[in-house]
């Protein structure tokens, strides 16, 4: 494989050892080639140093946060973190071990909220 997305229902909810089993399990199943990109998405309350450290010792080498508002009326309306947990603040553990960073957003919600 040259290529490894290990994302959709936000596996950075995980706990380490889960993460750690995971990508033992695919490395097991699957001929991972060397240099190949290794993505891994998070939503951006469930970033930390420890938890990026760890990616990055396991050969992840993108991480893709999901979003959904860089609004904190929006998220706030939507149930999710507020001011000081905006993706753009919690980014910042991934940048530590140089990951390259992408997001997603729903548009849809930022629309619904904004009436």
């Amino acid at each position: 494989m040259r290529t490894v997305y290990i994302g959709g229902g936000t596996p950075s909810c995980l706990s380490r050892d889960g993460i750690t089993r995971s990508f033992m399990d695919i490395r097991a199943r699957f001929d991972v080639e060397d240099g190949a990109e290794v993505s891994f998405e998070m939503n951006p309350e469930s970033v930390d140093p420890e938890k990026a450290r760890l990616l990055k010792s396991l050969g992840v080498n993108r991480v893709s946060l999901g979003v959904q508002s860089l609004n904190d009326r929006t998220l706030e309306a939507l149930g999710g973190p507020t001011a000081g947990m905006t993706p753009c603040g919690r980014s910042r553990h991934c940048a530590r071990p140089d990951f390259p960073i992408s997001m997603s957003t729903l548009f849809t919600a930022c629309r619904a909220v904004a009436g």
